[in-house]
């Protein structure tokens, strides 16, 4: 593949920018371990893998619609939300296998967001329809629920710190349905 290259006076003098244009629309982006960047498609149902090495793009269908806001663990696994489902899943790139797990709060809820906990590589989900955090833990995949302060409060992101706090936002349009009328910024916090 050739991608052209665009050099700016208003950018970092010396630094190269290429612009890779793999795909239509795509959603959300992370680089793996091992270097490669991968990609998902939220409206193709598909992931894709960047090798900046040597600029192959590889797309791979996912068996459930609507990938978004996944994130890559430290052995490289990526946990994608299927965000219409109440579902979640693990892609293992070396064998190309996806494994489907159901949320605890039942098929009417739906994952925002996901974020990998660097401490320990568990995964905390937002149930964006049922005002809660969700704990995952893959190696026992054991659930832990834990319900937000507030009613109708739709969480966008989440985030873990290093001392193991979550952090998330909510956000719902119109406010006046969020109990209390606005959105937050909420920490869930385990001292």
């Amino acid at each position: 593949h050739s991608f052209p290259t665009r050099r700016s006076s208003d950018l970092e003098r010396g630094r190269r920018y290429t612009h890779h244009t793999p795909t239509v629309a795509p959603h959300s982006i992370q680089v793996a371990p091992d270097g490669r960047v991968w990609f998902s498609q939220f409206n193709n149902s598909r992931l894709g893998v960047i090798t900046p090495a040597t600029g192959a793009i590889e797309m791979i269908d996912t068996p459930f619609p609507a990938p978004r806001r996944f994130r890559i663990d430290s052995q490289g696994v990526l946990w994608v939300p299927s965000y219409f489902e109440g579902k979640f899943f693990r892609f293992d790139p070396a064998s190309r296998e996806f494994r489907e797990y159901r949320l605890p709060t039942g098929a009417g809820d739906m994952v925002y967001a996901l974020a990998i906990d660097r401490r320990d590589d568990t995964v905390w989900l937002c149930g964006t329809n049922s005002d809660t955090l969700i704990h995952f833990d893959p190696r026992t995949e054991q659930f832990s629920t834990y319900l937000l302060p507030s009613r109708l409060s739709f969480t966008r992101e989440l985030e873990v710190d290093a001392e193991g706090n979550v952090w998330t936002t909510t956000s719902n349009l119109p406010y006046y349905q969020m109990e209390g009328g606005q959105g937050k910024v909420v920490r869930l916090s385990f001292k």
